[in-house]
């Protein structure tokens, strides 16, 4: 039983204990980070949708996209971004990429079933979930659970140490600038 952090407050008011705490690591260093980002691939599996829409639907993959960019020009040919194509804003990512010119750094997958997905969590010298809300998504869940890391999202790490009392070992990220350090 694993219960985010946004709904700490629901679960003390109906009396729920914590059945999992996260438990401090100490993540891979920066050495690490460069190496998993910039000689291999950030699996990204998180669908197309940044622009239109609820904001909680949004996963910022115009984030990722732009980061990437900027590791495209940092680190010409030392590292592969991989999508899967699906998402209601798919043109608007493909048109990002290509006006940014970074398609030949780009892998696309189609949609796969979850045995599979899990599978290509593997793949990844990283993992990449969404940089739009604070909180763990289904990607951060999956990647964390078949034993993948590092995996680089946006979390609320003052709601983690408030209700866990530590962060989980990921890299938090929210702006380009976070993913591409």
């Amino acid at each position: 039983f694993l219960r985010p952090a946004e709904v700490q407050g629901n679960a003390s008011r109906e009396k729920i204990a914590d059945f999992v705490h996260f438990h401090r690591q100490r993540p891979p260093g920066p050495i690490a980070r460069l190496y998993c980002i910039h000689t291999h691939s950030a699996f990204a599996p998180a669908r197309h949708h940044w622009r239109e829409g609820f904001p909680s639907w949004r996963k910022g993959n115009d984030i990722v996209i732009r980061a990437a960019a900027q590791l495209a020009h940092a680190f010409p040919g030392r590292f592969r971004l991989v999508f899967i194509h699906w998402g209601a804003e798919l043109p608007l990512s493909k048109q990002l990429i290509e006006e940014l010119g970074i398609g030949s750094y780009v892998e696309w997958h189609e949609p796969m079933p979850k045995a599979e997905l899990l599978r290509g969590y593997a793949t990844g010298s990283c993992v990449i979930d969404q940089f739009v809300l604070p909180c763990i998504g289904s990607v951060t869940l999956e990647a964390i659970a078949v034993g993948h890391c590092p995996v680089i999202t946006r979390l609320d790490d003052a709601a983690m140490m408030q209700h866990y009392g530590a962060t989980i070992p990921l890299f938090n990220a929210g702006t380009v600038e976070d993913v591409y350090r």
